[in-house]
């Protein structure tokens, strides 16, 4: 198993496109993204991570450097390469993964409270991807386990700390806010370093170019890229194909409202609209951020 000199990191809240973005550059640079190294079932302190910032950082900067240096194998550090459920892989094909495989970053959705702790040091390169609020609460409303699973309703509590004038009654309430608290944390931290978000969005509607241009920040860029690399994802949990829409026109601004049409209310959209501002009117730049993407209305 080899390294790189400065890992990546692939970061954005749940249903974001984080695990479609690692997918694309993990298949066309050849590279092994791990997946999820702080989640709970790793990371013991994971509850500290997600939802809240941490005075103290290092130990899970430590636990990175741990699978980094091979130290920490896991069948569930490579669920994005397998296209079967990780009890069902072969531990041999498994160690046949580890040993011939070169490691280049991880994905989370679990550092947005403390991206700036892995930026800080200059160790890591950094993308980081932005959804539309109204898709990424329907995508998790269609998942019924992935509240729980992440124990969201238990992070929620904290919104008092933060805005205690919020009195969010319902699961997309309280998912809007957690959006609104996670993403205002990380992209004021992407602020301070000049990093410039990727949006979900964008990356949709033009694949090709939207990838090639990360691609090229990168210095992956080397060669045209194969539809597979785009649109054939890894995991079998993993659904963003484009030819499910066939009379679509998908760069058009309104083709992503399909992504909530069928499952929020026009109430549910306002209540989850009034919920994000709260968190724009305490912040100039993500107010500004909400405005020109369309995510308050």
């Amino acid at each position: 198993m080899t390294y790189v000199e400065q890992p990546l990191i692939i970061a954005g809240f749940g249903r974001s496109g984080t695990t479609w973005l690692s997918d694309i550059i993990s298949k066309y640079s050849g590279g092994l993204v791990l997946f999820e190294p702080f989640h709970p079932r790793l990371f013991e302190d994971s509850s500290k991570v997600i939802y809240s910032s941490i005075s103290e950082k290092q130990s899970f900067i430590d636990h990175w450097n741990k699978i980094y240096s091979g130290r920490l194998r896991h069948k569930w550090l490579l669920r994005n390469h397998l296209n079967r459920p990780t009890e069902e892989v072969n531990d041999d094909f498994v160690e046949n993964i580890w040993s011939n495989s070169q490691i280049i970053g991880f994905k989370s959705i679990r550092l947005n409270f403390n991206i700036d702790a892995f930026i800080s040091n200059g160790a890591f390169k950094v993308l980081y991807i932005i959804r539309h609020p109204l898709s990424v609460i329907s995508s998790i409303l269609k998942r019924p386990n992935y509240w729980n699973d992440l124990s969201w309703n238990f992070h929620s509590n904290m919104i008092k700390d933060y805005i205690p004038a919020a009195n969010p009654q319902t699961i997309e309430e309280k998912i809007a806010l957690i959006w609104g608290l996670s993403v205002q944390k990380a992209y004021t931290s992407l602020l301070k370093m000049g990093i410039v978000p990727i949006f979900y969005e964008d990356l949709y509607s033009h694949p090709f170019t939207k990838a090639k241009q990360i691609l090229n920040e990168l210095n992956l860029y080397r060669h045209s890229i194969h539809p597979s690399h785009l649109f054939t994802p890894s995991m079998l949990s993993l659904r963003t194909m484009h030819d499910i829409f066939p009379n679509d026109i998908i760069n058009d601004h309104k083709f992503h409202q399909r992504f909530w049409q069928d499952t929020l209310s026009k109430n549910q959209i306002d209540s989850i609209s009034d919920m994000i501002r709260f968190i724009c009117d305490t912040d100039e730049n993500f107010d500004h951020l909400c405005r020109s993407r369309g995510y308050i209305f």
